[in-house]
């Protein structure tokens, strides 16, 4: 449903756009998904600075993790140590629990 770049708004920021524009559905889905993770801030979830929805394509600025992803460093750095495993765990688990008791559900689509 979307792509992610990298940009830069003050500091380095990641967009995400959008891909299916044409979709009416998809566009509320897009900018629900900005407005209700605009509200949260902890260490361990991504941070939303914006969303720009005047032109095409509908963009969300968001926190950029210059690490990248978790899968991409476990491929670029395997075999990976047992420590660096369980901080990844126990970071996105410390994330999904502050999202939890802010009675938000994360769902991977």
């Amino acid at each position: 449903m979307a792509r992610y770049m990298k940009g830069s708004w003050k500091k380095g920021v990641a967009v995400k756009t959008m891909r299916d524009v044409k979709s009416r559905v998809a566009r509320i889905k897009f900018m629900r998904e900005a407005r209700i993770m605009r509200k949260f801030h902890h260490p361990n979830v991504v941070r939303i600075y914006g969303l720009a929805i005047m032109r095409s394509p509908l963009m969300i600025v968001m926190e950029l993790c210059p690490g990248g992803s978790v899968l991409g460093y476990i491929r670029k750095m395997a075999p990976v140590h047992n420590d660096t495993k369980l901080r990844f765990v126990a970071e996105a688990s410390a994330g999904l629990a502050y999202l939890e008791s802010k009675r938000c559900i994360h769902r991977y689509q």
